[in-house]
């Protein structure tokens, strides 16, 4: 453990997918973090805080406790983000580096809900970080599919290409990079950076809730719900794994001294959606699908039932956009950082968690 001084962290959206990573990976690294928590009628905050570290690593909360500050507010609560003035005095005068990590990832909530946390949410945290007299830095954590329906290369530099949105989600996420751009003119150093569909655990598979599209995709491939499935033979699946993601977004926060990046954490090596049902269905002992386009599907009078189910993936499978990240990936090596490459091997890691938890069944 390097225990040299780290500077203090302010962490949004503590007990997500990429938050609850970001606080394991910080606190093992000797950083002291608050973790901002929304009030939740049921269990206290730092228990659902402890209740995701210990499902990265049942070592980790008892270790650096005493790191770890967990402070409840919202992010939705212009000026002091509903914290208590205690709190807030703290968390103003200790924070140096922000991860804001705070986000809805639901496509199926009202797109008021999406836009008060995603993108006004937002602009309340960098007015909150203005306030902040040690404040370094911001990371803020963004998506790759701000693309929208943008056709050709997307590479780090870009945003606005006159793009069109699938969903209220991309959009507002979109809008709050905007809104980085406002808060970067009033001299805050804002990093941005752009996962593309993040994955379970590289090394165990593990993730901490199957809502998340490509999980619901394994799920209809298991149950069989389709017999023809959509998927253009031109796109690609673009992924990466929830540590490579973290782990990468930490060297490069911890590395870079050039302020103001938008960054791109992924291999560039996509896959094709086919390849990930094919190597479901095969591990699960289940028929693939016929694949076609989408047109053909739709001529095959699928059922309301199947089009709701199937909006959410393909989001993220159609995309005539082809990402470029080779700025960020020339960074990354001269640290030594590689990608995992999304293969038979690390995939079947993936279905194994699935399997034991019993979100997908062998034949």
């Amino acid at each position: 453990m390097d225990t040299s001084r780290k500077p203090t962290v302010f962490l949004t959206g503590a007990t997500g997918l990429v938050g609850s990573y970001f606080l394991t990976l910080l606190l093992q690294d000797n950083h002291n973090v608050f973790a901002l928590v929304r009030k939740n009628p049921g269990a206290e905050a730092e228990e659902r805080v402890k209740a995701v570290l210990d499902f990265w690593d049942k070592k980790t909360f008892n270790a650096y406790k005493r790191n770890l500050a967990v402070v409840t507010g919202d992010i939705t609560a212009a000026g002091d983000l509903g914290l208590c003035a205690r709190d807030r005095k703290a968390v103003r005068n200790g924070t140096e580096v922000v991860f804001n990590c705070a986000a809805i990832t639901d496509f199926n909530r009202a797109a008021d809900d999406i836009n008060r946390i995603n993108s006004d949410g937002t602009r309340n945290l960098f007015d909150f970080a203005l306030q902040c007299p040690h404040l370094k830095k911001i990371n803020h954590i963004s998506t790759l599919y701000v693309c929208g329906n943008y056709a050709g290369r997307f590479d780090e530099k870009m945003l606005d290409g006159g793009q069109s949105f699938n969903s209220a989600y991309e959009k507002s996420k979109f809008e709050a990079e905007k809104i980085a751009g406002e808060y970067r003119q009033k001299k805050l150093w804002i990093d941005i950076f752009r996962p593309p569909i993040i994955l379970g655990e590289s090394t165990t598979g593990k993730i901490p809730t199957f809502n998340r599209a490509l999980y619901q995709a394994l799920h209809l491939w298991n149950r069989e719900f389709f017999t023809r499935y959509p998927v253009e033979k031109n796109y690609k699946l673009t992924t990466v794994f929830v540590d490579d993601f973290c782990r990468s977004v930490l060297i490069i926060s911890s590395k870079n001294s050039v302020p103001n990046k938008t960054y791109h954490p992924f291999a560039p090596a996509a896959v094709l959606p086919d390849y990930i049902a094919d190597l479901t269905c095969k591990r699960l002992g289940k028929t693939p699908p016929e694949y076609v386009t989408y047109e053909k599907f739709i001529q095959g009078n699928p059922t309301p039932s199947q089009l709701r189910l199937l909006k959410p993936n393909l989001l993220f499978i159609d995309r005539p956009a082809v990402f470029d990240s080779t700025a960020t990936l020339d960074l990354l090596a001269r640290d030594g950082f590689r990608f995992t490459p999304l293969n038979e091997g690390s995939f079947n890691t993936l279905l194994d968690f699935c399997i034991r938890k019993g979100y997908l069944t062998e034949v």
